[in-house]
């Protein structure tokens, strides 16, 4: 028993309310912390209330002319007479500060034995405190543009505030309240979803949560929320639903912008890589279902980067949304256009035809209508610009359940497309999967062997003058791998370029010729060798310091040195490569123009460029002989270089026949087979030694 007296006595005396035990003397017997708190804050006793008598408390009170003291004082008084079990008082209390109501309740302690009485002070809110709290919460709502509702569960009548009338677009003289019209504002499709959340939550009684859309008058949707609870009265009856309701529209919209742009290509406004790979995978199920075959197309622009050199980003960022636009009208409901990045698109036609061939002529056809509609001119900032697209199939049959394999399969193709001379398109077959694993192969083998050296090595191909007379040479990069044998530059170099090797690469035969030269120079073997330079090369930064680094560290005269240059090195940045170019000339490098008549270049600017011979291309050199148009093109290079003051060489001579006709043209000097292919550097070297040894069988 005592325990439990020692746990009552802590609960009275950490609890929030005012406590004082009094006698029926009205002497108090004991105050809780609460109290001495209270009085403290009202400057009254902290530490002496302990016998004094309340009573007496109360009389000064009433002396001051306090009418509730004296309710209290009758109402403690009959507690203790045992006119009644208890009492209580509504009060005001005046503190230094403000006027605030307590709620006084007496009631006696029959089981202590000793006819106490314990009086409970606790402070509540005030009708002016209450109308206070309205204000601030209307304000707040205001403020928050909140609307406040109330639903009257006996009269099934709904009280609005203003705020609830702008959001649904309403006045009062339209809206009366009735539930009926209301639910009649919902949209159609929520409609029974929200009765059955109010249905919920007054059988429930769990608070209200449900978003649903409305139908302004003016045919407007918006998205509201809305938030309630249920409250009783008295009786313990439910009497009213009491809640709030936001306009979330803007939240909504927002969202679904976000939404949007998740799976969306900002650009062009096509689906992006996220959203089509899950429409890819969709299209596998319908095919595994044998229903039908589909197809997938990736297709890349060809030479879009000139677009974004020569106009600028925003002509080539104009051009894609052009071929989107061109691509996606010609599409079925069902197809999905896809902008995977850059100049890649990728479209995906499900559902074609049952049957495999079939279906891949379909393919087949629309692959050529892609390549009519990329290719089609366009203007952009009033210039005319045509560009192709090469185009990888594949078709989706069901056997593959992986949306990415399909996808490296319509790229493969792609790839083999522009391999096929671009503008064109070509279906994935297996053996495309082999060349893959191959390239994958070189790839790693080519870093392997920059790295450990060995491998690699340096091929001289001479060059030779009217008079059998060696001129020079051209280095030429060859690869022997040690599993897959000679590897031929036309398959390496483009994987270089493609891996970003090509700049190291570039690098490494600069500076091993300059050592083969050091030692030739050394052995009095003088001779020019022409170096080939990349565009990638050619523009990385500190490309010319890093030649003259070599140069310097093997003590070679830029005199002994050519760097041959594509026409696709004219292409970019045209006045930086000018001022490249000019910076190689001070250094005493010599410039030819590799593969001339194949590219680009404009007359007007090649004038202006700091070259010092032409080179004729092997595929012009090839049919001089029956092609009149290839014998016209390189009839015009020697009369152009003539005219400029330019040298010109001619590569890939295989026949004295060819190399007749173009002395005859004005070309006098020569490279080929005619004469020699590419030597190793000791076979190069005899050739140097011996000049006789020069000239084959038959020459």
């Amino acid at each position: 028993m005592e325990a439990v007296l020692e746990l009552s006595q802590a609960l009275v005396e950490h609890s929030a309310s005012h406590v004082v035990v009094i006698d029926e003397t009205g002497r108090i017997r004991y105050v809780n912390a609460a109290w001495i708190r209270f009085s403290r804050e009202n400057r009254g006793p902290v530490d002496d209330w302990t016998n004094q008598n309340y009573f007496d408390v109360c009389q000064r009170s009433i002396d001051s002319g306090d009418t509730s003291a004296a309710l209290a004082l009758h109402g403690i008084r009959a507690v203790i007479e045992g006119k009644c079990d208890d009492f209580t008082l509504e009060y005001p209390c005046h503190s230094p500060e403000e006027r605030r109501w307590f709620l006084l309740r007496a009631m006696p302690l029959p089981e202590v034995g000793q006819g106490l009485v314990a009086l409970y002070h606790d402070r509540f809110m005030s009708e002016s405190e209450l109308r206070q709290a309205k204000e601030r919460l209307a304000l707040a709502a205001d403020a928050g543009q909140i609307g406040i509702w109330e639903y009257d569960l006996e009269t099934h009548k709904l009280n609005w505030d203003h705020w609830m009338y702008r959001i649904y677009g309403l006045s009062p003289g339209v809206f009366d309240g009735e539930k009926a019209l209301w639910l009649r504002s919902l949209h159609e499709d929520d409609r029974s979803r929200l009765e059955t959340d109010l249905a919920r939550t007054l059988s429930t009684h769990q608070p209200l949560d449900s978003e649903f859309r409305i139908l302004r008058p003016s045919g407007e949707i918006r998205h509201v929320l809305i938030k309630a609870q249920v409250s009783w009265d008295r009786a313990g009856f439910r009497n009213h639903l009491t809640g709030i309701c936001l306009d979330i529209t803007d939240l909504r919209q927002a969202e679904a912008q976000m939404l949007e742009m998740a799976f969306q290509d900002p650009l062009t406004g096509l689906p992006n890589r996220v959203l089509f790979m899950d429409r890819l995978r969709q299209a596998i199920k319908i095919s595994q279902r044998g229903r039908s075959y589909g197809a997938l197309f990736y297709i890349d622009l060809d030479h879009f980067k000139r677009v974004n050199d020569t106009g600028g980003h925003s002509a080539g960022d104009e051009l894609l949304r052009v071929i989107a636009a061109r691509l996606k009208h010609d599409m079925r409901d069902e197809d999905t256009l896809c902008r995977i990045g850059g100049d890649e698109f990728i479209l995906l036609t499900p559902e074609l035809s049952p049957d495999h061939a079939t279906a891949a002529k379909q393919a087949s056809l629309l692959a050529g209508k892609i390549n009519a509609a990329v290719q089609h001119p366009i203007t952009l900032a009033r210039s005319r610009v045509k560009i192709s697209g090469s185009v990888g199939i594949t078709l989706i049959d069901g056997g593959i359940s992986s949306a990415e394999t399909l996808l490296v399969q319509a790229d493969l193709a792609m790839y083999k497309a522009k391999g096929k001379g671009r503008n064109t398109s070509h279906f994935y077959d297996a053996q495309l999967q082999a060349e893959a694993r191959r390239r994958r192969t070189l790839e790693k083998g080519l870093r392997a062997a920059l790295d450990c050296g060995g491998q690699l090595q340096i091929f001289y191909q001479p060059q030779v003058f009217e008079t059998m007379a060696i001129v020079g040479a051209e280095a030429l990069l060859r690869w022997q791998h040690p599993r897959l044998g000679s590897i031929p530059p036309q398959e390496f170099i483009p994987i270089a370029e493609d891996c970003g090797l090509i700049e190291e690469l570039g690098d490494w035969v600069f500076n091993q010729t300059c050592a083969q030269l050091a030692k030739w120079s050394s052995e009095h073997l003088p001779v020019k060798i022409s170096v080939n330079l990349s565009a990638r090369q050619f523009h990385q930064s500190g490309c010319l310091a890093k030649m003259r680094k070599s140069m310097k560290t093997w003590h070679v005269e830029a005199s002994s040195l050519k760097l041959e240059l594509t026409e696709s090195v004219l292409l970019e940045n045209t006045e930086d490569t000018l001022e490249n170019m000019k910076q190689m000339q001070l250094s005493g490098l010599q410039l030819v123009l590799d593969d001339f008549g194949t590219g680009y270049s404009s007359l007007s600017y090649l004038k202006r460029l700091p070259l010092s011979t032409f080179k004729i291309d092997r595929s012009f050199v090839r049919d001089i002989l029956t092609d009149a148009n290839d014998a016209a093109i390189a009839q015009t290079i020697p009369t152009l270089a003539d005219a400029m003051g330019l040298d010109v060489i001619a590569e890939g001579v295989e026949t004295k026949a060819q190399m007749e006709m173009l002395r005859e043209m004005g070309c006098h000097c020569f490279q080929g087979f005619l004469f020699r292919p590419a030597l190793s550097a000791e076979d190069f070297e005899r050739v140097l030694r011996d000049p006789g040894v020069l000239l084959g069988e038959g020459v």
